[in-house]
């Protein structure tokens, strides 16, 4: 976005002309820009040469408190539309929390003008590569963010980026933590964000003094001021996939044998099994209450931030989970046991089908093309391709089933279940209309899910117990697990609120510009040029009045 708009946005340009002057310093020409700058701090990082251990280096990031000012007093009209929603949205998002045991214990609530003026917010972190990507030495780049949960719009106007850094260069060891002191300045912001006013005092709870400089600082802005004429921000839902809650927040490995953070499940089949999938499982009863949770991360020492803030991802553990693996094992089932001939020809019959279908349904997000490979390798059956591309093929995946299957072969008629649940959970989703859904739509949906898990889980052990199958079909994986619990949290927020494609598409808007501050410059000094950037960009995305 910076790269394409700035030339036409940059004082004394030559209108003329469609670009200026390649020497020009775009930065500087630039218009006045009223977003806050960058914070710097003292950041551990690790070496190059991995003998010197850890080397401090400045870094920047931008903190939510200076951000959420900026935007009230000079971005009213951004404020509106991507902090505090539409008319009478904030009123109804607390008036449709009533009933949510969190929200009855929730400090929030000893606050008589939380109704007109909390804003619940949400922090997503993920990573994405930005440098050599697809290749073995491509750079990851881990990015938070934060965004209003009643924002509308485009992405990059509603989703604001706090910290960015190459996972390469973060360090965990005894002589400093990169991320942990990262998220100590953004608690920090975060925690005067939720009171509404200037800092009174620094990271480390030291008042400021009067002839400090946070005094000195314009009407308005001086410690215990109020940050945006009464409105604050609450954080409500820590959101992010499996691999982030583990890496990063420190949560449960959903790899080990006690893979999960928000109930006590564990692999023993005479304990309290993950894979237990019933209505009447009894783990569903023993889910962790925020007095019983044990979390680590300086991220729940937030006011009412708990084990109840974390949502799990329906994108990360449906989307790019399960459906891949169930929808990766239908096509091969498809080629290899259904129709006659040889798979290759098979399966140039089947995405032949499978365009007619689309253009049939008018599917907006296609497969182009399909081939062996992209639903069989070494590892198993997981179908690739983006989240949106597979949700949309599971109706076409259903019809093209039906046309084809055997009514009077069992694991035919369950296969056509899967995938018919599977569909059926997406439209309960896509009928749910604003933050909380009707208690038939989560009744449904609970219903739904268990259904599904459990006629997934049989269609496996048929295929694990059948020798003709010398592939691994239908595997269910812990993801089943958080999707059940996701649709026990949709009793009280919608998965759509909680869900993070909004994140994803950011890291994808993010790309380019990392990459074109990647050139010439230190690891950590990339994260700086993109700090700087971002903010000058986010000037030209948000209206100012």
């Amino acid at each position: 976005f910076f790269k394409q708009k700035t030339a036409y946005e940059i004082r004394n340009c030559d209108w003329s002309s469609d670009v200026c002057s390649s020497d020009l310093d775009l930065l500087g020409k630039l218009p006045v820009c009223h977003m806050p700058s960058p914070y710097r701090f003292r950041c551990p990082l690790k070496h190059s040469r991995s003998m010197l251990g850890v080397h401090y280096q400045s870094i920047d990031m931008l903190l939510p408190h200076e951000l959420f000012s900026a935007l009230y007093h000079h971005y009213p009209a951004a404020f509106r539309d991507k902090l505090v929603g539409s008319p009478g949205a904030l009123q109804k998002f607390w008036k449709d929390m009533d009933g949510y045991p969190r929200y009855a214990a929730h400090p929030v609530r000893t606050r008589g003008d939380h109704s007109t003026h909390c804003i619940p917010i949400s922090f997503h972190g993920d990573g994405t590569p930005t440098v050599g990507l697809g290749k073995i030495w491509g750079k990851l780049m881990n990015v938070f963010g934060w965004s209003s949960l009643l924002a509308h719009g485009s992405t990059e106007s509603m989703y604001f980026m706090s910290f960015c850094i190459y996972e390469a260069i973060q360090t965990a060891g005894g002589h400093g933590h990169t991320l942990n002191t990262f998220f100590r300045r953004l608690v920090w912001s975060l925690e005067w964000l939720f009171k509404g006013v200037w800092p009174e005092s620094d990271i480390n709870g030291k008042m400021y003094d009067q002839d400090s400089p946070e005094w000195s600082r314009p009407m308005g802005r001086k410690p215990g001021d109020p940050l945006a004429g009464g409105y604050y921000c609450c954080l409500w839902i820590i959101l992010g996939d499996l691999d982030y809650f583990t890496k990063v927040l420190g949560l449960a490995n959903y790899n080990s044998n006690c893979p999960c953070s928000l109930c006590p499940v564990d692999s023993n089949p005479s304990g309290l099994p993950w894979y237990d999938f019933r209505p009447v499982a009894p783990w569903l009863h023993k889910v962790f209450t925020a007095a019983e949770s044990n979390l680590t991360n300086i991220l729940f020492r937030l006011p009412g931030v708990t084990v109840e803030s974390i949502y799990p991802d329906w994108m990360h553990v449906k989307h790019l989970g399960l459906d891949k693996k169930a929808y990766g094992s239908t096509l091969y089932a498809l080629i290899h046991f259904v129709l006659p001939g040889e798979p290759a020809d098979n399966l140039r019959i089947i995405f032949s089908e499978i365009q007619d279908v689309y253009r049939k349904r008018d599917v907006k997000n296609r497969y182009s093309q399909m081939k062996l490979s992209m639903f069989f390798s070494k590892k198993g059956i997981a179908l690739k391709g983006k989240a949106q591309e597979v949700k949309d093929l599971g109706p076409v995946l259903l019809e093209i089933w039906e046309k084809h299957f055997n009514k009077n072969i069992r694991i035919h008629r369950q296969v056509r279940l899967i995938l018919d649940l599977s569909v059926q959970l997406e439209n309960i989703i896509d009928d749910m209309q604003g933050w909380r859904p009707t208690p038939l739509q989560s009744e449904a949906l609970i219903e739904t899910a268990h259904a599904y898990l459990n006629v997934l889980q049989s269609a496996n052990d048929h295929f694990k117990s059948d020798d003709a199958g010398q592939v691994e079909l239908f595997h269910v994986t812990v993801k089943g697990h958080f999707l059940l619990h996701i649709c026990y949290l949709a009793k009280f927020l919608a998965p759509r609120v909680a869900w993070c494609y909004r994140g994803e598409d950011f890291m994808g808007k993010i790309r380019p510009l990392a990459a074109s501050c990647a050139k010439r410059a230190q690891p950590w000094e990339v994260t700086i040029k993109i700090m700087a950037k971002y903010r000058h960009a986010l000037q030209y995305m948000l209206p100012p009045a």
